[in-house]
């Protein structure tokens, strides 16, 4: 009887929501971030893959007596989350959204800039920003129109769909350029045979690989999104170019006959 209840589980309606939303936001989390982005933009996707691992397999699967809609079922069965206790983590939520929009303002406040330096303004820093209060937002949104319970399986997919879509809404408002686009745009310059190598964010290795030219460039690259690098013939010569990840703008290139310090990491990467 038991092993019955438990296939019949299996096929749940919100546990096979809660599995394609789980495969669906980790694929897309990995894409984007290894594919898309060739590693330069964070996506987090290991906490989404490893998440299950840590709630285990009992988180999604301890409600087998429990209906999703059964209102009469108490409170404190397995696999349902409270809403006192929804109310609890949403108001700590609240403090931590709180928290990170003074942070962003009192940055803006003293430097007129929202866009670059720092934590907060670095756009990279704001993938997690995003995704923290996407999941506090559905908790909040969950905790005032349910009734007393929230079932474990419907919690975990709205969680994940909200990581999804806040990783859609940081990408949206960092605007960062894709390899292919930047390939693109380097192509039509006049470039041959670009690849992608590789990408760089801090500003000192930025300054070492560009042959230390001015530091301003590095250090503005740095303090948006970084720098794409390829390699590309032209002229019947090969170069390093420099792309910035935000703006995709062309920053610069630096022939590889000449720059020995980039000629190495492109060919440890090769």
């Amino acid at each position: 009887m038991v092993k019955v209840r438990a296939v019949t589980n299996l096929f749940k309606p919100s546990l096979v929501i809660a599995i394609i939303a789980y495969v669906v936001t980790c694929t897309v989390l990995i894409l984007v971030q290894r594919e898309v982005f060739g590693g330069a933009i964070k996506t987090n996707w290991a906490y989404a893959v490893l998440y299950p691992v840590f709630i285990g397999y009992s988180a999604l699967m301890k409600e087998s007596d429990v209906a999703d809609n059964d209102d009469e079922t108490p409170a404190t069965q397995k696999g349902i989350v409270r809403k006192k206790e929804m109310k609890f983590f949403g108001f700590i939520g609240i403090l931590i959204i709180i928290a990170v929009i003074v942070g962003v303002v009192a940055h803006v406040i003293a430097t007129g800039n929202p866009l670059q330096g720092g934590h907060y303004i670095n756009r990279r820093a704001f993938a997690f920003d995003f995704q923290l209060i996407g999941l506090i937002l559905t908790s909040l949104i969950l905790a005032a129109f349910r009734k007393n319970k929230i079932s474990g399986k419907r919690m975990f997919a709205a969680a994940y769909t909200a990581v999804l879509l806040a990783t859609v809404a940081y990408l949206l408002f960092a605007r960062p350029v894709t390899v292919s686009n930047a390939q693109n745009t380097l192509q039509n310059k006049g470039y041959r045979h670009v690849e992608y190598i590789r990408y760089a964010q801090e500003a000192f290795s930025i300054h070492f690989l560009m042959n230390f030219p001015d530091s301003d460039i590095a250090i503005a690259a740095a303090d948006g999104l970084g720098v794409y690098i390829f390699v590309g013939e032209k002229y019947g010569e090969e170069y390093g170019i420099f792309v910035d990840i935000a703006s995709g703008e062309h920053i610069m290139s630096s022939r590889l006959y000449d720059n020995i310090s980039l000629s190495r990491s492109i060919s440890q990467r090769r």
